[in-house]
């Protein structure tokens, strides 16, 4: 069963909204930066039917980032408006509406590329546009079966016109009493090749999960603008199913003697990594606006 992974995972920077009340005196400054993430893919989860649906579909989440708590009117995907109390939620200095799980409940299934999006709230509309990228052709790898401890391991891939993508793995490894562990890597790149330093590697072990997901919108750097406009600012992506490197585990120098990832601890390790996208994400917001507040 294919898996869809929402990686999301970008630095979102507050620009200020200044809005002018004419009935009153004074000029009142609102945050309202939007971050918005839309998933594209083959196959999704119907809630009312409890079945997989295989079609194009577009799944989208966004977090709405304010000084104060507004009205929440509606989001719209394509020609598709979203407003009914269930897609959203509210939180001390944002607003959460979609789903960023893959039982989503924001699809659509029409006017896909290019997406088209708007959040309208009682403080204004944000909108912008944005298409998906290509599939990753294949990926290669350095060293496609095993490592030495300490040794670097460079990731390259084809086939795909990203504006960036988003490199995960799981490294399962065991110390020197026997005890297992794993570490996940996550990082973002916008060229076609990263090399992951050999200092990652530090125990025998197993490289057991390898992505690579392409990912349309403005690269997570500290001086990139948002691409979306209005009444505030916004960051909107687009990303694709990611490819997984599908050869034998990489083992790193002894190995743990654990075997092959299976198909259903693979399903388990790509929600586990979803939800710390997620954890990602949330960390990035609060210290930006941390940061914005000070």
């Amino acid at each position: 069963m294919k898996v869809k992974l929402f990686f999301q995972f970008s630095l979102i920077f507050i620009m200020l909204f200044v809005g002018c009340d004419k009935n009153r005196e004074k000029e009142i400054e609102e945050n309202q930066v939007l971050f918005f993430y839309a998933y594209y893919g083959d196959l999704y989860w119907d809630r009312d039917s409890n079945i997989f649906v295989e079609t194009e579909s577009t799944s989208g989440w966004g977090v709405l980032l304010t000084d104060s708590t507004p009205t929440f009117d509606y989001f719209k995907m394509g020609s598709e408006s979203f407003s009914d109390s269930g897609y959203v939620k509210f939180y001390d200095g944002y607003i959460s509406f979609g789903d960023y799980d893959f039982d989503g409940n924001a699809i659509i299934t029409s006017d896909l590329n290019p997406l088209n999006i708007e959040v309208k709230t009682s403080l204004g509309t944000i909108s912008g546009s944005i298409n998906f990228p290509d599939e990753i052709e294949s990926i290669t790898l350095s060293q496609s079966d095993t490592l030495e401890i300490g040794e670097p391991l460079t990731i390259s891939w084809t086939g795909s016109n990203a504006n960036f993508y988003n490199v995960s793995y799981s490294y399962r490894w065991k110390d020197k009493n026997g005890k297992l562990g794993t570490t996940y890597f996550n990082e973002f790149t916008s060229d076609i090749l990263m090399t992951l330093p050999g200092s990652l590697f530090d125990n025998d072990g197993e490289i057991i999960f390898l992505y690579v997901i392409p990912q349309n919108g403005p690269s997570p750097t500290d001086n990139e603008i948002g691409n979306m406009s209005g009444d505030g600012s916004g960051f909107l992506y687009y990303s694709i199913d990611g490819t997984r490197y599908n050869g034998e585990n990489i083992v790193v120098g002894l190995g743990t003697g654990t075997g092959n990832l299976s198909q259903s601890s693979f399903e388990i390790l790509a929600k586990e990594q979803l939800d710390k996208n997620r954890e990602m994400l949330e960390k990035k917001i609060r210290e930006t606006r941390g940061k914005n507040k000070e």
